[in-house]
């Protein structure tokens, strides 16, 4: 099985749909995480997929 994660903000599209339609814009320097806040997703959703084990 192969994901990937997109995290989402509220107005992160232009447009209703999937944030790849974006390209360049999806990687914004303005939406890129910190080391402190990716470690924190990254826990945050290991602990959701446990819940799915």
């Amino acid at each position: 099985m192969h994901w990937h994660f997109f995290p989402r903000r509220a107005g992160d599209t232009p447009n209703p749909g999937p944030v790849w339609q974006l390209g360049k814009e999806l990687h914004a320097e303005e939406f890129i995480l910190g080391a402190v806040e990716l470690e924190d997703l990254k826990r945050r959703l290991n602990t959701e997929l446990e819940k799915l084990i």
